[in-house]
């Protein structure tokens, strides 16, 4: 009897020193946050928060969802890239092809609805990868739509609590390309942004849409000789 009540006053000082430093950590307003490491080729799930259950029945519906949002309607894709954002439909873990897809739509879907909604996927989903951020802060930055840039701006603070200061370098290097790309970046008009990964370097370019060739006009018809 003397052992379990032992036991149970350890056990209710544990509980207590766990709330304390909670409280401490609140009121110190993230002094105990750690940095993740250098992003130098993590694993997928060294960069995405949360937990990751992942099935087959998950990933077929993941599927399904990034080719609604490559392939649908406006409305569809819209639809498709909210639900993109909780884990009951889809993890980024499960499916790594599913962040460049948003990040993508984020960057150059035509409706700037998609665009706010992909961004805030990107947030739901814990992806904290520097293409995601650096595609996040781009539009927060550059988006021709004030509401993209709204959502991708409260996004980023949503995804990079006590994490922002990790950053520094990344947003410096994009408050020059945000400039040097607003003047072009339209991706209503088919004008997007597209940022590739190698290991730890980012490559950023802008893409223009083709352009239409009109047709020749058709040379009048000479009178017949005679």
């Amino acid at each position: 009897m003397k052992r379990l009540y032992l036991l149970t006053a350890l056990a209710l000082l544990a509980a207590t020193a766990a709330s304390r430093a909670d409280i401490h950590c609140l009121l110190e307003r993230g002094v105990h946050c750690v940095c993740p490491p250098p992003p130098d080729c993590l694993d997928c799930c060294d960069e995405i928060g949360g937990h990751h259950r992942c099935t087959a029945r998950k990933s077929e519906r993941t599927c399904d969802l990034l080719k609604q949002l490559q392939c649908g309607c406006c409305c569809d894709r819209i639809q498709a890239a909210k639900k993109l954002g909780h884990r009951l439909h889809a993890d980024p873990c499960c499916n790594p092809e599913m962040v460049p897809i948003l990040i993508h739509a984020l960057q150059c879907d035509t409706c700037w609805e998609v665009r706010r909604s992909a961004a805030w996927a990107l947030a739901y989903q814990k992806v904290r990868t520097r293409m995601a951020v650096l595609a996040i802060y781009l539009a927060s930055k550059a988006d021709p739509h004030y509401m993209v840039r709204d959502a991708a701006t409260d996004a980023l603070e949503v995804l990079l609590l006590c994490n922002r200061s990790c950053y520094k370098d990344l947003f410096a290097a994009a408050d020059v390309l945000a400039v040097q790309i607003r003047p072009y970046y339209q991706p209503t008009k088919g004008s997007c942004i597209n940022v590739e990964q190698q290991c730890a370097s980012l490559l950023t370019s802008i893409a223009a849409p083709a352009p239409v060739k009109t047709p020749e006009p058709l040379a009048a018809p000479q009178p017949a000789g005679r």
